[in-house]
């Protein structure tokens, strides 16, 4: 039997089609995980280092912290410990930080700017600060963290968050 036919059956068009389709969701699933990350990594950074600078300010003379962002608009961190400077790098371009302060008031961190410090009791470990800080917001394209600040005992809880 001789057959001429030339073109596509139904079938073959349809599988095709079904596996562009496949592979375009998985592209921009992986797309929307990439940009996301540069966010959990940073505000993870964060949380670390808020952590760890409280522990390290008990006792101390002196303590600082300051979040900033560079004019190139990477985030970082110096670290003030009795005059002894540390420099840490900790987020990626493009990251945005947002300080809510109690009272419903906010401020965003501007690339080059004076930046926002942070600094601990140390007797106690409690928020030693002019505004009460609620919180500081870390996003980055649809993916947005919450650092919650407890005053009174310095305690920060890292959240995802859902929604707008």
């Amino acid at each position: 039997m001789n057959n001429k036919n030339k073109g596509y059956s139904l079938i073959e068009l349809i599988v095709v089609i079904a596996i562009l389709g496949i592979l375009a969701t998985a592209s921009i699933i992986g797309l929307s995980m990439v940009n996301g990350k540069p966010a959990d990594q940073c505000a993870s950074a964060l949380r670390i280092s808020l952590t760890n600078h409280r522990l390290s300010t008990m006792g101390k003379n002196s303590a600082s912290m300051v979040v900033f962002i560079d004019s190139d608009g990477y985030v970082w961190i110096k670290e003030t410990l009795n005059s002894t400077e540390t420099l840490t790098k900790i987020g990626a371009k493009g990251v945005k930080i947002e300080v809510f302060y109690d009272g419903g008031t906010s401020s965003e961190l501007t690339p080059g700017g004076s930046g926002l410090t942070i600094s601990f009791n140390r007797h106690n470990g409690s928020f030693d600060i002019g505004k009460n800080i609620d919180k500081i917001r870390i996003s980055k394209a649809t993916h947005k963290f919450d650092l919650i600040f407890y005053d009174l005992t310095g305690k920060v809880l890292l959240e995802k968050v859902t929604g707008p």
